[in-house]
């Protein structure tokens, strides 16, 4: 791969219930993208000396992607991106 962008997605994973946040668990809208070399979901634009980690959650429940990260002592740090 080197420096060319790519990306890797893992599809149909179940979301945890989070009852402190009111929310149950979540089939539909439960993906993890890795895209490597970029920051765009869709590789649109140039590329990025770095790799980025999207959580694809309904956009209703997007405190989850923040609880998610929180779960791995880390944070959301970009703006979301409409995804697939």
């Amino acid at each position: 791969m080197g420096d060319n962008p790519a990306t890797f997605s893992w599809w149909g994973l179940t979301w945890p219930a989070v009852p402190e946040m009111g929310l149950p668990p979540e089939l539909k809208y439960a993906d993890v993208q890795v895209v490597f070399n970029h920051r765009s979901i869709h590789l649109e634009g140039p590329p990025a000396a770095d790799h980025t980690v999207f959580v694809h959650v309904r956009y209703s429940t997007r405190a989850r992607a923040q609880w998610l990260a929180a779960q791995a002592g880390l944070r959301v740090i970009g703006d979301s991106q409409h995804g697939w």
